[in-house]
């Protein structure tokens, strides 16, 4: 079942279920790699809205020339209100909720009528992807060696 760039499969379900009946360091370590995983998903989406390339429009923006990016790239840093908006909350040992709100934001991942999606999470998430299978393997792998 993919779901927002994720991919739940039959083993991933087990390893939930069973998760649950792990021992309290077991699912202590699952909630610390959720909270570095947040952090580096974060700081992977602020650098690609500040350093990512953009090769969309140059336009005026307060007697400055700014370049917006384009469809698939990290939106442009205008402002800084967006980049600085996206944080994270850890829940129990299983769950993680990404996101901004600033009321614009879901306009930009999404895109518009009149604007394409940026896609600034899933943009990050997959940057970060093989960083965060490392980090949370290492948290588990040290459990099972106590």
């Amino acid at each position: 079942m993919a779901q927002n760039g994720f991919t739940l499969t039959v083993e991933g379900r087990r390893v939930l279920i069973n998760l649950g009946q792990a021992p309290e360091r077991f699912r202590s370590a699952c909630r610390e790699g959720l909270y570095e995983t947040g952090k580096i998903v974060r700081s992977v989406l602020s650098a690609g809205i500040l350093y990512g390339p953009k090769t969309g429009k140059n336009y005026s923006y307060k007697g400055l020339t700014k370049r917006a990016s384009a469809p698939g790239e990290f939106s442009a840093n205008r402002s800084g209100k967006l980049r600085k908006s996206y944080d994270f909350q850890v829940e129990g040992y299983r769950k993680m909720i990404f996101g901004s709100e600033v009321d614009y934001a879901l306009w930009i991942e999404d895109g518009t009528s009149r604007m394409k999606a940026r896609n600034n999470i899933l943009q990050a998430i997959n940057k970060s992807s093989s960083e965060v299978l490392q980090l949370l393997t290492n948290r588990l792998n040290l459990e099972l060696k106590r």
